[in-house]
């Protein structure tokens, strides 16, 4: 039961962040993933069996080309939390 919650919260984030156009959406689901799947036997089970790292593996090159064409065109007040959107980064690197 708890694994499967797991795993229904893990293909969730996993969507929104392959669905998403807005950097700020994506980096708050990434945010998400890290917060859920940090620790434990119970959900690396549940990550495990939903792909979930090798997705955002793959996702990785398409994100780091999206904050890099972002950042220069993002305007100071509009979206804020471009920044954080590179704070993914330093996550998947550590992995």
């Amino acid at each position: 039961m708890i694994i499967l919650s797991f795993q229904s919260l893990g293909t969730v984030f996993r969507d929104i962040i392959v669905n998403q156009n807005s950097l700020w959406v994506i980096s708050e689901a990434l945010d998400a993933i890290f917060d859920t799947f940090a620790d434990g036997p119970l959900v690396n089970t549940a990550a495990d069996s939903i792909d979930l790292l090798m997705n955002l593996q793959h996702l990785v090159p398409v994100l780091k080309s999206r904050v890099r064409s972002s950042v220069g065109t993002v305007e100071v007040g509009t979206d804020v939390r471009v920044g954080q959107a590179c704070d993914w980064r330093v996550v998947l690197y550590r992995r």
